[in-house]
């Protein structure tokens, strides 16, 4: 019985397939399937009922899964004690919102670069509900997005608020000194992320509660689309402002004052809880180093 086959053993149980533990590991899926018909002959039982499209644990199996999390477990915390703290290493797959990348997400993969110089951070883009699909399927090894999450198989910790804001293209013309009420704001067009979003869903919660019960929400993909559909003069968009400082401290879009506030948008950390997820675990405490560390912005709050 060795390690490799108590891993691949590991990630078919979690992710379904051999298929998916192959590409996990980077190995193919005939190496997988003798790894886990070793294990089995060692221990002299079927780990797996392979009678279905997918693979499902037998009682022994379900049974020994518990032993692999614990010698993994062991195995990663040795090479850590070992290996004086280098947890983070090789190529590590960071997710982040789009509101998080437009704002600090891109200094801080400099920082980690310096950080941990023996590993190679891939940044990938997303909504937040996307991102924890990514983390389930073990796609993503940390992300951050909108939080809280709640998930039996993801780590999650509070990071940062952030205040959301309408925008609005200067060539509107719209009066700086005036003072917008949400039924103001319900005769436009407003554009903001995706409807499976937090953003989405506090506007049309914001918007319900006008006179009107004739309002227009025009959902977008990313960050940038309603940026540049709201310079073009097309409507407000609803974002949260640090993610567009640089716009609106150019003169590129105007922040427009109103007499309400919509709910604060927190962010949080999140990784699986797998064993010897040590490295996703220095990433997010490095993370709260990095936002203490920073120069205080306004549209930002820590929340830890």
């Amino acid at each position: 019985m060795t390690f490799d086959q108590i891993q691949s053993f590991y990630w078919v149980a979690v992710l379904g397939t051999y298929r998916a533990a192959a590409n996990k590991q980077n190995a193919t899926q005939p190496a997988i399937s003798a790894r886990i018909k070793a294990l089995e002959a060692a221990l002299g039982v079927e780990l797996f009922d392979r009678s279905g499209h997918r693979v499902v644990l037998t009682p022994h199996g379900r049974r020994f899964l518990q032993y692999a999390e614990e010698m993994l477990e062991l195995k990663a915390r040795a090479i850590r004690d070992a290996g004086k703290g280098r947890t983070v290493s090789g190529t590590i797959r960071i997710g982040a919102s789009d509101t998080i990348a437009a704002s600090w997400f891109p200094d801080f993969i400099s920082h980690l670069g310096r950080k941990f110089p023996d590993a190679y951070f891939e940044a990938h883009v997303e909504v937040t509900y996307r991102l924890i699909e990514s983390l389930v399927q073990r796609r993503l090894d940390i992300a951050f997005g909108v939080g809280p999450v709640t998930h039996p198989e993801i780590v999650e910790a509070q990071l940062c608020g952030y205040t959301g804001g309408f925008i609005v293209s200067p060539e509107l013309g719209l009066p700086e000194d005036k003072i917008f009420s949400i039924d103001d704001i319900v005769r436009m067009t407003v554009f903001t992320f995706d409807k499976m979003t937090r953003p989405y869903h506090d506007l049309k919660v914001a918007m319900r509660n006008s006179s009107s019960s004739d309002f227009r929400i025009s959902s977008a993909n990313t960050l940038q689309a309603i940026v540049q559909l709201v310079s073009q003069g097309l409507g407000a968009g609803y974002v949260q402002l640090a993610a567009v400082q640089r716009e609106t401290l150019s003169g590129q879009l105007v922040v427009l004052k109103t007499d309400f506030q919509l709910p604060e948008t927190n962010f949080c950390v999140t990784y699986p809880d797998t064993p010897g997820s040590f490295a996703a675990a220095d990433i997010a405490r490095e993370a709260k180093v990095f936002l203490k560390q920073r120069e205080p912005v306004s549209t930002i709050k820590l929340l830890f």
